[in-house]
C-alpha cells in the first residue's frame, strides 16, 4: 500500500506532510516519506515505492488519481475554501514565498496593485486550479479516498488527525498524536497564536475565513461569475448568491494588503519572518539529525552485513542446503496445500448444495410436522368429546330399539297367513284378466275402423267416385 497525500497550494500542506511522516508517526505506521512536493500537472505522477507516504502531490483531480492509482494505495486528500486560497496565494506570492521566476514575476505587479485588484489577481491564479479542485466536491468517493478540509484540520487537529490515522490502519497512540501536533503547532513553529498576522511569513495567520476580510460584495460578484457553483459543488455555500450577505465597502484601512509605503513595517515583518523561518529551520534540523543518526546506524549494520556475507563460512553453506532443501519441501507442501484447497473447495460446494437440500426438505418435514399437530388437536377434541356422557346419542339410541321392535312385529304379522287378503289378490287378478280381455277387443275394433278409413279415402281418390258412380267392389267392404 501506499499513501498519497493530494492537495492543492496554500491548503496548509506541509503541515499535513509533516505530521504524517513526523519520525515517531512513521516508526509506529512503517511508512517513511518517500516523494514530496510535486505539481502533477507539470511534473507528472510520481512513480512512489509500496510502503511510503507520496507527498504532497499538487493540483491532481479525482479522474488523475483514479487513472494512476492501484486498488491498495489510498488517499489523504486535504481541500480549503477556495476564497481563502485566492488570499493566502496572494500574500505568499507578493510578499513571504522564496523567490522564483513565479515570484519575481508577480511580486511587483501585486505590490503595486490596489487590494481589490490583488484579490482578483488571485482569482485569475486560482483558474489553473478550480476545475481540478471542483473534481472532488462532484466525484463519489470510496473506501481508498479519505477527504478532509483546512478547516477541519485547524478546528479540530487531533480528531481529524485520528480518524486519518483509523482510516489508513496506522496504530498511533493518542500521546503519541498529542506531542506531534504540541511539535508542529502554529505557535511553536512562529512564536505566534493564530490569528496573529505577520504578511511577510510563510506561516502567515493560521486561521480559516480569512477571506472575509478582504471580499466585498463585488469581490464576491467577480468570483462567483468566474467559477459558477464552485463553491456549493465543495460545500463552503449552499447556494450561488451567498455573494450578497457581504458588504458593499469594506472598512478602511482594515486588514489592508501591504503595500510599498509600508517600509518600516515591512522590515520588521520581514526579520518576524526570518525568525520564524529559524525556527522552522531548526525544528527540521533536529529532524534531519535525528534521521542521519538513524542512517548512521543502518549503515553500521550493512557494513556488518557484508563482512559475514563477503567471509567464507561452512555453517552459512550448510543452512544455505538445508534452506534450498526446505524450500523444496516447502514447494511440494505448498502443492499439496494448493490440491486439498482444491478438493476443499469442491467439498464445500458440495455440502452448500446438500445443504440447500436438507434446507428444502427441513422446510417440507416443518410443514408436515404443522399438519401433523393440527390433526392431533383435533384428535384429542374427538377424544375428548366421546368420552364426555351424550344425552341426545342416549335418547336416540332408545328411539332405535323402539323402532326395531315394531319393525320385528310388522315382520311377525306379515309372515302369518291373511284370508282377507287373498281374497282381494284373487280378485285383484280376475280385473286384471278382465281388462286384458277389453284391451284385445278394443285394439281389434280399431284396427277395422282403420281399414274401412283406407277403403274410403281410396273410394274418394277413384275416377268413378269424381264422375258421381261408386265402385261396386269396393262398396261391399264398406257395407260389410
Amino acid at each position: 500500500m501506499r499513501v498519497i497525500h493530494l492537495t492543492f497550494y496554500k491548503c496548509a500542506s506541509q503541515w499535513v506532510r509533516d505530521i504524517l511522516t513526523d519520525t515517531e508517526v512513521a516508526a509506529a505506521s512503517g511508512f517513511p516519506l518517500s516523494i514530496g512536493g510535486v505539481d502533477v500537472n507539470s511534473e507528472g505522477w510520481p512513480d512512489a515505492p509500496s510502503g511510503s507516504v507520496a507527498g504532497p502531490l499538487y493540483g491532481a483531480s479525482y479522474e488523475n488519481w483514479l487513472a494512476n492509482s492501484t486498488e491498495k494505495d489510498r488517499a489523504i486528500v486535504v481541500l480549503r475554501d477556495p476564497r481563502d486560497l485566492v488570499i493566502s496565494l496572494v500574500f505568499s506570492l507578493g510578499f513571504s514565498h522564496v523567490p522564483s521566476s513565479m515570484t519575481r514575476l508577480l511580486r511587483s505587479p501585486i505590490s503595486s496593485a490596489s487590494d481589490g485588484d490583488r484579490v482578483r489577481i488571485g482569482i485569475f491564479l486560482l483558474t489553473q486550479w478550480a476545475d481540478r479542485m471542483r473534481s472532488w466536491g462532484t466525484a463519489t468517493p470510496g473506501d481508498r479516498e479519505y477527504i478532509t478540509s483546512y478547516r477541519r484540520l485547524t478546528g479540530h487537529p487531533r480528531e481529524e488527525f485520528a480518524a486519518i490515522f483509523r482510516f489508513l490502519g496506522w496504530k498511533v497512540e493518542p500521546r503519541l498524536l498529542d506531542r506531534v501536533l504540541e511539535r508542529h503547532s502554529f505557535e511553536k513553529r512562529t512564536g505566534r497564536r493564530p490569528g496573529d498576522i505577520n504578511p511577510f511569513s510563510h506561516l502567515r495567520k493560521g486561521v480559516d475565513e480569512d477571506w472575509r476580510n478582504y471580499f466585498d460584495r463585488e469581490l464576491g460578484e467577480d468570483f462567483e461569475a468566474t467559477f459558477p457553483r464552485l463553491l456549493t459543488d465543495l460545500g463552503y455555500e449552499s447556494n450561488s448568491d451567498w455573494y450578497l450577505a457581504l458588504p458593499e465597502k469594506l472598512a478602511a484601512g482594515a486588514n489592508r494588503i501591504p503595500s510599498g509605503e509600508d517600509r518600516v513595517q515591512e522590515l520588521l515583518n520581514r526579520l518576524a519572518a526570518q525568525e520564524d523561518q529559524y525556527t522552522e529551520l531548526g525544528l527540521w534540523r533536529t529532524a534531519a539529525e535525528e534521521r542521519l543518526e538513524q542512517i548512521r546506524a543502518l549503515t553500521a549494520n550493512v557494513d556488518a552485513l557484508q563482512e559475514r556475507v563477503a567471509a567464507p563460512n561452512l555453517e552459512t553453506r550448510q543452512h544455505l542446503s538445508q534452506i534450498n532443501e526446505l524450500t523444496s519441501t516447502v514447494r511440494h507442501l505448498e502443492n499439496q496445500l494448493a490440491d486439498r484447497l482444491a478438493a476443499n473447495q469442491r467439498l464445500n460446494i458440495v455440502i452448500q448444495e446438500m445443504g440447500a437440500r436438507i434446507d428444502e426438505r427441513n422446510a417440507v418435514a416443518g410443514q408436515r410436522l404443522e399438519q401433523i399437530f393440527q390433526l392431533t388437536r383435533m384428535v384429542d377434541e374427538l377424544e375428548s368429546r366421546l368420552a364426555a356422557p351424550n344425552v341426545v346419542a342416549e335418547e336416540r339410541l332408545a328411539q332405535i330399539h323402539i323402532l326395531t321392535n315394531n319393525v320385528l312385529q310388522l315382520q311377525d304379522r306379515i309372515a302369518q297367513p291373511d284370508p282377507v287378503a287373498e281374497e282381494r289378490l284373487a280378485d285383484i287378478l280376475k280385473l286384471t284378466a278382465h281388462i286384458e280381455s277389453i284391451e284385445r277387443t278394443l285394439a281389434e275394433v280399431d284396427s277395422a275402423a282403420q281399414e274401412r278409413k283406407r277403403i274410403i279415402d281410396d273410394i274418394r281418390a277413384s275416377a268413378s267416385y269424381r264422375y258421381g258412380f261408386l265402385p261396386l267392389s269396393k262398396l261391399g267392404s264398406v257395407l260389410r
